[in-house]
């Protein structure tokens, strides 16, 4: 998709985290069908965010972290992704699930696919 932001255009591609500024004129052009966004805003005085795409081997498993007064977000851009925190439980998400967490926390990430990994963090 073309996603155009105060005048300037940008060719953002599947899953590719793309930040701009909310008060920003934007347009939308979708070059090859429909797609599916996911946005995440924050008000900029309280937070920050950032996302991150992860891929998870069947053959190792990884690890996202949140610190303290962090919230983490892990969202299954596949399915096949487990989630387990230190307590040794574990869920296993199906596409688009999403399980939130507040920080500090270590969550270990098994299976094979795609999370979108969110962190929003308070300022100040």
């Amino acid at each position: 998709m073309v996603l155009t932001v105060d005048g300037t255009p940008h060719t953002v591609r599947p899953l590719t985290p793309f930040a701009f500024s909310g008060d920003a004129a934007t347009d939308c052009r979708l070059e090859e069908g429909a797609v599916r966004n996911v946005n995440v805003m924050t008000r900029r005085s309280r937070a920050t965010a950032t996302v991150r795409i992860v891929s998870v081997a069947a053959s190792r498993e990884a690890e996202m972290a949140c610190g303290a007064g962090g919230t983490l977000l892990v969202m299954a851009v596949t399915e096949g992704i487990a989630v387990g925190g230190r307590d040794g439980r574990e869920t296993t998400l199906g596409h688009l699930d999403c399980v939130h967490h507040e920080g500090p926390t270590v969550l270990t990430l098994r299976g094979d696919g795609m999370v979108a990994g969110i962190r929003i963090t308070a300022t100040g």
